[in-house]
């Protein structure tokens, strides 16, 4: 029997739409989607349905939707529920992992000490 293998299609129209993509909304859309990852398996893990997390958080099931499709950006609150209800957390940072490197930041005139005295502060707010 022979194996079918995808073929790579090479677009010009996909290479410069990617070429012209704003980092920032690049890492928007990945976000967003390993979010809807991380929801889904976590209803999985805890079997619950679209429709009955939709009920457990006073949304349409098609609010739910758009959260397990990606397309929906999810609020702090939202977030806060959703971690309550599949009884995960979604929002454990990493403090110590910066997003890109240090000198972006000093480009801006904000030193090393700044940052690791933002970083403290913010490690000692989320522990109280």
């Amino acid at each position: 029997m022979q194996q079918n293998t995808p073929k790579k299609i090479e677009s010009n129209l996909i290479q410069s739409l990617l070429s012209t993509a704003d980092p920032m909304e690049s890492r928007r859309t990945r976000n967003r989607m390993l979010m809807a990852t991380h929801i889904q398996d976590a209803m999985k893990t805890q079997k619950i349905s679209k429709k009955q997390l939709a009920e457990k958080l006073g949304k349409s099931p098609s609010i739910v939707t758009k959260y397990l499709s990606g397309t929906q950006n999810l609020t702090m609150d939202t977030l806060s529920d959703l971690e309550y209800i599949l009884g995960v957390s979604f929002l454990e940072t990493k403090l110590n992992t910066p997003v890109n490197n240090v000198s972006k930041y000093n480009n801006r005139g904000i030193g090393k000490e700044m940052i690791d005295r933002i970083e403290q502060q913010t490690r000692v707010k989320i522990m109280a």
